[in-house]
């Protein structure tokens, strides 16, 4: 995309809730990424039933990526902590969190 906005509450999310790993969520834009008041996720949540991963989440972008009031996770949200969190990466010609 030429560019990429994600704002007003707005959530990009993978998850899973069973057995097996949450999926990557990449965001790969030719100018620009703005996050704005919303949420990207990949997590493995409480009830999930197996041992899954969280997913790998990619921001890239040449020019600016600009992260304002927003969360952006990877996270097991279980309380046997089963599995593993996944790791962000965020890569910008200019970057603003």
């Amino acid at each position: 995309a030429d560019s990429i906005s994600i704002t007003n509450g707005s959530s990009l999310q993978s998850s899973t809730s069973g057995i097996g790993n949450a999926g990557t969520v990449l965001l790969n834009s030719k100018g620009n990424v703005e996050v704005i008041g919303s949420k990207i996720e990949s997590d493995i949540f409480d009830f999930a039933s197996g041992a899954g991963n969280a997913g790998d989440i990619f921001v890239k972008a040449p020019g600016l990526v600009n992260v304002f009031d927003s969360e952006i996770t990877s996270e097991v949200l279980s309380p046997d902590g089963a599995g593993n969190g996944g790791t962000i990466f965020i890569s910008g010609g200019s970057i603003s969190i």
